[in-house]
């Protein structure tokens, strides 16, 4: 065999592993990205209000713009996001996520990464209803196929949290983290503990959190509801009769 016969093959991909400031600005522009293009990209300030809001997010953080612009050079570092200047007439310098251009993921995978770092484990039938503000996915079954692609990727993005056998309540996080760390999240979950959410310094106690995204639901469930009114051409009930 001669040299022009040798052929080499392509190293695998390295593993994205993410700190908390890392995945929740990931998310956060992934989410404006897909939810709301008009305003994307994003600019640090604006970023910093997403990264901290109350709804929609676990854990609730307090990061300032130091912390954050920190966070954006490291991701820049590894062509995860990338940063573009004000032109004529521009006032501040503006982000955009490459982690889909880089991995080819389509727009509702993308969602389902986002929701994952936004919120930590959750449940299918959670992770269904969130990550379709972004992108609808229509059913269980079609949600089901995103995270087994995902989870097949070499490296894989996503992870079962529940053992095998069980068919309910089925649970899933994503996989950018460190060993040590995944650990933890699998640890936490067999023992029905809240899985770890990140250094305690990101967190602040948030009493009102879970009623904070109950009204988040519940706003975007009448929104889905007038919208299949106003398809359908139906009255509001009050007006009917």
């Amino acid at each position: 065999m001669n040299d022009s016969e040798i052929t080499q093959e392509a190293p695998a991909p390295a593993q994205i592993i993410l700190d908390g400031e890392e995945q929740r600005i990931l998310g956060v522009l992934i989410e404006k990205g897909l939810a709301t293009p008009q305003s994307y990209p994003m600019t640090l300030n604006s970023i910093v209000t997403a990264c901290c809001q109350r709804s929609n997010r676990d854990p609730i953080v307090h990061y300032d713009e130091a912390q954050v612009a920190r966070a954006l050079e490291r991701l820049q570092q590894r062509g995860l996001v990338t940063r573009f200047f004000p032109g004529e007439g521009g006032r501040v310098d503006r982000w955009r996520q490459d982690l889909g251009k880089n991995l080819e993921l389509r727009g509702a995978e993308l969602a389902v990464i986002a929701e994952l770092f936004l919120r930590g484990p959750q449940s299918t039938g959670e992770l269904r209803q969130r990550a379709s503000r972004m992108r609808d996915i229509p059913t269980l079954a079609d949600l089901q196929q995103i995270l087994d692609g995902l989870a097949s990727r070499s490296p894989p993005l996503a992870v079962r949290l529940t053992r095998a056998g069980l068919a309910r309540g089925v649970r899933y996080a994503h996989a950018c983290r460190v060993e040590a760390e995944m650990q933890q999240v699998l640890a936490a979950e067999e023992s029905g503990a809240a899985a770890p959410a990140g250094p305690a310094s990101c967190r602040a106690p948030q009493p009102d959190a879970d009623l904070q995204a109950l009204r988040e639901q519940v706003r975007d469930l009448e929104g889905r509801v007038a919208r299949i009114e106003a398809a359908l051409g139906a009255r509001p009930a009050q007006d009917a009769g």
